[in-house]
């Protein structure tokens, strides 16, 4: 059935979605193939906005991932990525690190301003953004 579904050694495309159901409904979706190249990095804030009220700061996590075509982990990539801020905003910690295992985190935090916060990540050979509102 796997070979039916998938398509057989040696072909230009043999590529599979693999779904996951509870029930009547699809709970999660992956997939997988020898088409996969790398295509580049991502970046997600955990929090899409942060606070600037009071005496002290908000803070979220930005996450970093070397991904493939089909959107999977590259987990043997060790690129290096810098950390681009525009906004009211500040980084926590260094602004150049490497993705071990491709991936890695960082976090930002507010400077008692309003805006909107531009996260640009450059790759070697790519680049990614986010945006954070502080309100």
């Amino acid at each position: 059935m796997v070979i039916k579904s998938a398509g057989g050694w040696g072909e230009t495309e043999n590529n599979l979605v693999l779904e996951g159901w509870l029930g009547d409904r699809i709970v999660c979706r992956r997939k997988v193939g020898e088409s996969r190249y790398a295509a580049g990095i991502t970046a997600r804030a955990d929090d899409s906005v942060l606070y600037a009220d009071g005496d002290t700061y908000d803070a979220t996590r930005i996450t970093v991932k070397a991904v493939d075509n089909m959107g999977n982990l590259l987990p043997f990539t060790q690129e290096c990525v810098e950390i681009q801020l525009d906004g009211p905003a500040r980084l926590l910690g260094p602004a150049r690190f490497p993705l071990t295992g491709g991936i890695s985190s960082f976090w930002i935090r507010t400077v008692g301003k309003t805006g909107t916060v531009r996260i640009g990540v450059l790759g070697v050979e790519s680049k990614a953004e986010c945006t954070v509102d502080v309100k």
